[in-house]
């Protein structure tokens, strides 16, 4: 089976995967010394296109022939960690972060804290309206709740 993906076999017998550099262009920016390359991508006009996607293909495929799509990301940064990778912008409200492997983001919450457990970090113990007064207890003094309730959320509160 043949697809884009796979090697050129040139006038010689060898194997070739990659493309010269002659479809891209290739500037120098001599005060940062930094080498920009641009790609040149051609439009693929389908029927999808009428539903409001735009499929672009590169004149160098992608590896494993990978669609470019048009998408409403809106990026407020780029972080260079592991090529350049887009920072979508968002509503999410962050209160703090915590540095665990990274920068981790401490979202804003709505969910009312009864108490705190100190198993493998602060773990939140949500405020509810679940009746256990009349139910039994498993391991760790958990209630079991019945299936049948108004509010699910209640039962679930915090998930990790």
């Amino acid at each position: 089976m043949v697809n884009s993906a796979t090697a050129e076999v040139n006038a010689k017998g060898k194997a070739n995967s990659r493309r010269t550099k002659k479809s891209q262009e290739v500037n120098m920016d001599k005060n940062n010394q930094t080498e920009t390359t641009a790609i040149a991508v051609q439009e693929k006009t389908s029927e999808t296109s009428t539903q409001g996607i735009c499929f672009i293909e590169p004149s160098i495929p992608l590896p494993g022939n990978r669609p470019i799509a048009t998408s409403m990301l809106k990026i407020s940064d780029e972080v260079s960690i592991m090529g350049l990778r887009p920072v979508d912008a968002s509503d999410l409200q962050v209160v703090g972060t915590i540095s665990a492997m990274g920068e981790r983001p401490i979202a804003a919450s709505t969910m009312k804290v009864w108490d705190t457990l100190t198993l493998s970090g602060d773990r939140p113990i949500a405020a509810s309206m679940i009746k256990i007064s009349e139910t039994e207890m498993i391991m760790g003094n958990r209630p079991i709740a019945s299936n049948f309730i108004d509010n699910l959320e209640d039962l679930m509160g915090f998930l990790d």
